[in-house]
């Protein structure tokens, strides 16, 4: 559904990031590895993404690069 989303990073925390795109705020689930090399707070970011649907749960997983993705 989402193949990347880019725009402004407003937080970092352990395992996610929120990425504001014209006035909305993504939550992606991200490894602390990915997160320490993303850059800093009110940079501009480009995180790919994979759309994961479950009975229970919607959740973003984001990845630094394409490549990331797909493995």
């Amino acid at each position: 559904m989402f193949a990347y989303i880019k725009g402004n990073l407003e937080v970092k925390s352990i395992n996610y990031v929120v990425v504001e795109n014209n006035g909305i705020g993504y939550k992606i689930y991200m490894s602390s590895k990915s997160i320490g090399t993303i850059g800093s707070i009110g940079d501009k970011v480009k995180v790919h993404t994979h759309y994961h649907v479950r009975e229970d749960n919607i959740s973003l997983f984001g990845f630094n690069t394409k490549e990331q993705l797909r493995v």
